[in-house]
């Protein structure tokens, strides 16, 4: 699935690619919603969202990227996870994704208030960056 959406712009065509994985994995709602956040990563990723200058740094000529995570970062679900809905927070964009995921996978909208609930849940068992 993740070789398909690299054929297309990350965040543009999520909805096409996350139908794709409802369709093929309806019968398991966790697999779905592990795929969706997988797809949702990169489309996160590939914004260049800056957390309080912790992914992006500034120079006199620019931004540059502090650090890269590779695929064996997000390798870890909770910190994928986090990155995600921090991720959330600062684009309209991933929010629409992820509420997408959300929706179909837990069958209730997200909200601002449950996006804060899901970050510190996080925070609670030690996930952070």
């Amino acid at each position: 699935m993740k070789e398909l959406f690299k054929n297309y712009p990350h965040c543009e065509n999520f909805s096409i690619h996350f139908t794709h994985t409802i369709e093929n994995e309806a019968h398991d709602v966790e697999v779905m919603f592990d795929e969706g956040m997988d797809l949702l990563r990169d489309c996160a990723d590939s914004k260049g969202i800056e957390f309080d200058g912790y992914f992006v740094g500034q120079m006199d000529d620019g931004k540059y990227k502090v650090c890269d995570f590779g695929d064996e970062f997000y390798e870890d679900k909770g910190r994928r996870n986090l990155f995600n809905f921090l991720s959330a927070k600062q684009d309209s964009k991933v929010f629409e994704n992820l509420n997408y995921i959300w929706h179909i996978c837990k069958q209730t909208d997200l909200t601002p208030e449950i996006l804060d609930e899901e970050i510190q849940k996080l925070h609670d068992q030690g996930v952070y960056f």
